[in-house]
C-alpha cells in the first residue's frame, strides 16, 4: 500500500489530540521536531518544519514510531505544515527531541 492510509488507521487505536500553543505563525497547535501527526488517513511525522508522509506501516514500525502518540490534527493547521519528502526507509528517522 502506498502512504499510510485506512488500513493503518485501523491500528492506531486512541488518537490523540492536544491543544497547545503555537509554535509556527497561525498554527493553534505546538508541533515540535519527530512529531507523528495527521489531519484524514495519512500519517506524518514533523521534520524541518514539514511534514513528511509515512509510506508503510513498516517503516512506520521500523522507525520505532508509536501508534499512540500519532496527533491529529484541525485541518487549517495540518495544511499550514508545508510537504516534505515521503519517509520510505528507516534510515533516517526524524526523532523527537
Amino acid at each position: 500500500m502506498g502512504v499510510l492510509g485506512l488500513s493503518s488507521v485501523a491500528l492506531l487505536g486512541a488518537v490523540c489530540q492536544a491543544p497547545a500553543e503555537n509554535v509556527t505563525t497561525g498554527l493553534t497547535v505546538e508541533v515540535n521536531e519527530g512529531d507523528l501527526i495527521k489531519y484524514d488517513t495519512t500519517t506524518y511525522v514533523y521534520s524541518l518544519g514539514t511534514k513528511r508522509g509515512i509510506t508503510t506501516a513498516e517503516v512506520f514500525e521500523g522507525c520505532e514510531y508509536k501508534w499512540e502518540e500519532v496527533r491529529l490534527l484541525e485541518k487549517s493547521d495540518f495544511d499550514q505544515i508545508p510537504e516534505g519528502p515521503v519517509l520510505n526507509d528507516t534510515t533516517n528517522c526524524p526523532k523527537a527531541e
